[in-house]
């Protein structure tokens, strides 16, 4: 469990790393996690087990804050619940 929270942090931090700027297409902006990270690696992970993840990273991380600081808070959870629907399917 442990393994795939850093997992998704470490996925969803590549988003700002990587300057992503393209809004409203999920799929599009989870390119850069896909690119780094098999989608099963999320595979039994929930939204929320994402999201929680994602936002303890973001209060302890300054390199995750700032890897997702560019991203709306609509846009992340879109990332995140994209990510969790395909690794689920």
């Amino acid at each position: 469990m442990m393994k795939r929270i850093l997992i998704s942090i470490a996925a969803l931090g590549l988003l700002g790393l990587q300057g992503i700027a393209v809004a409203g297409d999920p799929a599009e902006m989870s390119e850069t996690c896909i690119e780094c990270h098999e989608i099963d690696e999320f595979e039994g992970m929930s939204a929320e087990e994402i999201a929680a993840a994602t936002t303890e990273a973001n209060a302890n991380s300054k390199q995750m804050a700032k890897a997702t600081a560019d991203l709306s808070a609509e846009d992340l959870q879109a990332i995140i619940d994209y990510i969790a629907a395909e690794a689920n399917k």
